[in-house]
């Protein structure tokens, strides 16, 4: 989470384009990393965009806060 006085200065796009060397040196065996993002929140979901995220074509439905599109980032390409 990016404090909002913070946001939009790409320090999450930072983070999240860092997620996956992290994963692939620290967690070899590990494949692909997936997260939700609230369908209310179309600057988080650019963001993972940005990063290299793509969405799954089925939304999760099964939370208590709406749609939730369903991302994920391949670790090894």
């Amino acid at each position: 989470m990016i404090d909002q006085k913070h946001q939009g200065k790409g320090f999450g796009r930072q983070a999240m384009k860092a997620l996956a060397p992290f994963v692939a040196e620290h967690f070899p065996e590990k494949e692909s990393i997936y997260l939700t993002v609230n369908y209310r929140n179309p600057s988080a979901k650019t963001c993972y965009e940005k990063a290299g995220f793509r969405s799954q074509n089925d939304p999760y439905l099964g939370g208590p806060v709406g749609p939730q599109y369903i991302m994920f980032i391949n670790i090894h390409p």
